[in-house]
């Protein structure tokens, strides 16, 4: 039966044909639509996004409206990722060993991908280092998996430490990616080899576990061996100093062990570690990893163990390029300062450990260096006042001079500094010889993050957005120190900041002590500001003791220093009060050296007291503090609270808050170093908010050559197909994208924007991005005049792209068109459009004569579509969807294979134009046609994961509902799903737009289709 039907569809598109107005258009060949396959061999389409999925049932015969039809039945099934098919049983398969044999050796299949992580076959392992952020890979993971990983770190929780692991799925079968593997990496430069062996080892037993008890069918029935694949990066390479050789071999020993661990524990049952891809976005690193992996073969007992069928690298989606290697620009470079003995002459020295250029610089410094440079640093510090030498002296003085020689990349920076090395005022430094003119601190960003073997091991933290602001004490009766207005301003400003973003503030101005002691116990505060007087070993009088009551003589006095905030009478703020707070802060920012009146011969050692006041912070587990290292000019220190606090209240992390405060205070108040006082602990990825954001765009340096722009527009393509629709943001994301174009081509020297864009390699990639983001009018344009372009090379395809989008636009104008009254101008203005399509079907028409592909048909057949729509008569709309049912019906015969991505629209078209008087062959078997569509689409994305081929399961399930008479209520929800699906893996608003036209095109088309089958219509159309 299944042959005969086949042998219908063939004999239907065979009859198709040519159209007849364009018979010198190519000669159709047959196109083979596959048989049914038999059940058990294809996985279920309602867990399609999985590649450990279940099997469905593709046999003819369903009842009309079954919700389950066509896949029901579930069964093991082992798909192939490597195929690019539906796997069939094979006794030579590198998996054949039994795993109830004690001497089976589980063997895993591998594979190098180049693409995007939101297409990766299974769960994703990537690395964290300790007190790294949550960026590239992981933030893209993060966004996927609705912010998982970051509500983890925000809780303390986020593996870092060597060793650690934390493991995430998605909420549902259909997700993409299906989960994520963080393992903790230790400290930046100490990960070698066998630690992350060892971690990926212990990693994928606890996943292997997890898939073992899953209580649901999504990673295969609970009676069956299920399937723990996995999808890794290059863990540890780049930045992270290892060699991808390194890495490869890392990741293939530690999958070896666990599954090792797993036969031996007698788990060889239940789950298996079978299959291991390489999965990198770069195509230069997806290279590396393959001939990495090639080489790891070379290793007999590896070779036995590992089966790589393809030997090549398999392409995926979103895959980039690059001409240029450079890191990542969000990634934090580590600088280890520490302050030990020198040797031999007893004295200190400073020891630098950077992870920079991919190895670690060791450098000390003479004892007599750090004196000298104590006194510069005294002299920098004793006023507001900007000294460009001192600092320029102190950066050649205290920095080695490799670390010199790196200066000039000015990359973001993080300082680990012990508690002696933190009294140095990094962030003031300048280099003289800098070529921008920028201090590093101010160029990029730069936080620091503290050493300490003492902290308080569980802090718990405030979640409720609740502040403790105290500004200027009362201390009218102590002469000592006097008042600070610009303390006071400070204080409103913030109070003004935080309670117009909803937080509730406790404000302490001008208070006595024991209010502010009294506030500061009195709620879970989850910022607390200090602005005031602050003072570090001040002497404070005390009580003589009393005489001895033996011989009667009055003991010494003891006089006693304090460290803290000045809140009253010889009263302090000390590190040990703060300590005795439940429940810690995650923000504290201290401002205790404002410019007024401070009594006392000796300077304040305000640089000690900040380091002093913010190790004690950190101890207690506070997450990001701000102390102020010398008196700061009050103005310059109210712009650098209020552009701080503003851009972290946005949702902006804490190292790009402060980067921008201090070039905002650089820049507005060239005369004093405030912008340089701020010592800032944390992590640089620390925010108030948990929701992910997008981070301000970095500006562009200018290019040297067209093609960095051209790659660079290339992979914004990739970027926004891969783009995960947010619903309501939609609209914000399209636009960002948008922007993101326009700062591309901003960024072309202004002296070569006129030859540069007339290039039409250049012009095509603008015209093809442009038209990712659906924006068709530029689109066209650009490709326009790349086709024009008198240099640069432009490819054939770029004339097929244009008309096809030009057809878009048309299509465009005419859904806003048809809405308004018909009369005399909507009709000219429908003939123009007219013309428009006909143009292009012209155009496409004469590539197709001379060299017809399937995406070119393909688009023809879509601007007969359109052609179609335009027309106002049945009788020439039908002759229309003729013409486009026979372009459609050459693209299918032309395919390689038959097509689940084409044959619905063909499909659909069919149904349209029967004659419903009369049922032909071909309308029998279309229905069981469709299921080994929908079969064949639902294989290929387990194989190629890609929105082509979800979204092929869904135009398939929506071609078969046309096909029914009155559809059972869940088939409409069930499709819903099935879109909603694809288009969670990530679809550029040109995808998208494409989707939804083939929807409008049956609703606006379908008139003489049953009437519960044009409300079905209209409700997954309505939830889209």
């Amino acid at each position: 039966m299944a042959t005969n039907r086949t042998r219908r569809s063939r004999g239907a598109i065979e009859a198709a044909g040519t159209p007849a107005a364009d018979q010198d258009a190519p000669p159709a060949r047959s196109a083979v639509v596959q048989e049914a396959p038999a059940p058990g061999t294809l996985p279920d389409a309602a867990a399609f996004a999985d590649p450990a999925v279940i099997a469905g049932d593709g046999a003819a015969g369903a009842p009309d409206g079954d919700p389950t039809s066509p896949l029901l039945a579930t069964a093991p099934a082992a798909v192939n990722p490597d195929a690019g098919q539906a796997a069939t049983p094979d006794p030579d398969a590198a998996a054949a060993p039994d795993p109830e044999s004690p001497a089976a050796a589980p063997v895993i299949r591998v594979g190098v991908r180049h693409g995007d992580l939101g297409y990766a076959h299974y769960p994703v392992l990537v690395g964290h280092y300790l007190g790294d952020t949550i960026v590239s890979a992981e933030r893209v993971l993060d966004q996927r998996l609705n912010g998982a990983l970051s509500e983890r770190m925000q809780l303390g929780l986020y593996p870092g430490r060597p060793g650690t692991h934390a493991l995430f799925f998605s909420a549902g079968p259909r997700g993409r990616p299906a989960g994520a593997l963080v393992v903790g990496l230790g400290q930046v430069g100490d990960l070698a080899p066998g630690l992350l062996e060892t971690v990926v080892r212990d990693t994928l037993i606890d996943y292997a576990l997890r898939i073992s008890r899953w209580p649901d069918g999504r990673f295969g029935p609970a009676d069956t061996v299920r399937s723990a694949g996995v999808s890794c990066l290059l863990v540890g390479s780049g930045a992270g100093g290892m060699t991808v050789t390194d890495s490869v071999k890392a990741i293939l020993r530690g999958a070896l062990a666990a599954a090792d661990r797993l036969r031996e524990a007698g788990l060889g049952s239940r789950v298996v570690i079978d299959h291991l891809e390489f999965l990198e976005i770069y195509h230069d690193l997806a290279i590396a990893a393959a001939r990495a992996l090639d080489g790891a073969l070379m290793d007999a007992a590896v070779a036995a163990r590992v089966d790589w069928p393809r030997r090549v690298i398999e392409a995926g989606e979103g895959g980039q390029r690059r001409i240029r290697c450079e890191e990542a620009p969000d990634w934090w470079q580590r600088l280890e300062i520490i302050q030990e003995g020198a040797g031999q002459d007893g004295g200190e020295a400073l020891r630098f450990i950077a992870s920079t250029d991919r190895a670690r610089a060791e450098v000390t410094l003479a004892a007599g260096q750090l004196r000298l440079a104590d006194s510069f640093i005294a002299h920098a510090s004793r006023s507001d006042a900007a000294n460009t030498e001192a600092a320029k002296t102190l950066f050649e003085m205290l920095l080695p001079s490799r670390l010199r020689e790196l200066a000039p990349r000015q990359g973001a920076l993080v300082l680990l500094v012990d508690e002696t090395s933190a009294r140095f005022p990094w962030e003031l430094l300048e280099d003289r010889w800098s070529d921008s003119g920028r201090p590093p601190a101010v160029g990029a960003g730069m936080v620091r993050q503290l050493k300490t073997p003492r902290y308080r091991p569980h802090p718990g933290h405030a979640t409720e957005p609740r502040a403790f602001v105290v500004g200027n004490p009362n201390l009218t009766d102590w002469d000592a120190f006097g008042d600070l207005p610009g303390a006071r301003d400070e204080a409103n400003l913030v109070i003004g900041l935080l309670r117009a973003n909803d937080y509730q503030v406790r404000d302490c101005i001008d208070e006595e002590a024991d209010a502010i002691l009294s506030g500061l116990h009195k709620d879970a505060w989850r910022i607390l500001h200090l602005a005031g007087h602050g003072v570090h070993e001040f002497p404070v009088s005390v009580a003589a003791p009393a005489a001895c009551p033996a011989c009667g003589q009055a003991a010494a006095a003891r006089a006693q220093r304090r460290s803290g905030m000045v809140i009253g009478r010889e009263t302090f703020l000390t590190p040990g009060d703060v300590e005795q707070m439940r429940w810690v802060p995650e923000l504290v920012f201290i401002n205790c050296c404002h410019l007024g009146k401070t009594q006392g011969s000796v300077p304040p050692r305000y640089n000690e007291l900040a380091a002093n006041l913010a190790v004690q912070f950190i101890g207690m587990g506070v997450k990001a503090v701000i102390a102020a290292g010398w008196a700061v000019n009050d103005q310059a220190s109210l712009s650098f609270a209020e552009c701080f606090y503003t851009r972290l209240l946005a949702g902006e992390f804490f190292g790009e808050a402060v980067r921008e405060a201090r070039e905002q205070v650089w820049r507005r108040f060239p005369d004093v170093n405030t912008w340089g006082a701020y010592q800032c602990y944390g992590d640089p990825a620390f925010r108030l908010r948990i929701q992910p954001v997008e981070s301000v765009p970095a500006v562009r340096r200018p290019y040297h050559d067209p093609a960095e722009l051209v790659a660079d527009l290339q992979n914004l393509i990739q970027g926004i197909r891969m783009q995960v629709r947010a619903g309501r943001d939609d609209a914000a994301a399209t636009a960002a994208r948008r922007a993101d174009i326009e700062r591309l081509v901003a960024a072309i020297p202004d002296t070569e924007t006129e030859v540069w864009l007339a290039r039409a390699d250049l012009a095509a990639a603008l015209g093809l991005a442009w038209g990712e983001t659906r924006d068709y009018a530029q689109a066209v344009t650009w490709l326009e005049r790349a086709l024009q372009a008198e240099t640069g090379d432009c490819a054939l395809r770029v004339l097929g792209l244009c008309n096809d989008f030009r057809v878009r636009l048309v299509g465009e104008h005419w859904q806003a068109l048809r809405n308004e009254p018909a009369d005399g101008p909507r009709e000219d203005r429908r003939t123009a459009l007219v013309e428009q399509i006909e143009a292009s079907i012209d155009e496409l028409t004469l590539v197709c004569r001379r060299a017809a592909t399937v995406e070119r048909l393909s688009a023809l057949g879509n601007a007969w579509r359109y052609r179609a729509w335009l027309h106002n008569e049945w009788a020439a709309r039908r002759a229309a969807l003729v013409k486009m049912e026979g372009y459609l019906a050459q693209a299918l015969a032309k395919s390689a294979a038959p097509s689940p991505r084409y044959f619905p629209l063909w499909a659909a078209v069919k149904l349209l134009t029967r004659d419903p008087s009369r049922i032909e062959d071909w309308q029998a078997g279309l229905p069981d046609d469709l299921h080994a569509m929908i079969q064949q689409a639902v294989a290929r994305h387990a194989a190629e994961p890609s929105f082509n081929n979800a979204v092929a399961v869904a135009d398939n399930e929506t071609a078969l509902l046309l096909t029914q008479s009155e559809p059972h209520p869940a088939t409409a929800p069930r499709i819903i799903d099935l879109y909603r699906a694809a288009v969670g893996g990530g679809a550029s608003p040109r995808e998208i737009a494409t989707m939804l036209e083939y929807l409008d095109f049956l609703i606006a088309l379908g008139e003489g289709l049953p009437a519960p089958v044009r409300r079905a219509l209209g409700e997954i159309r309505a939830a889209l």
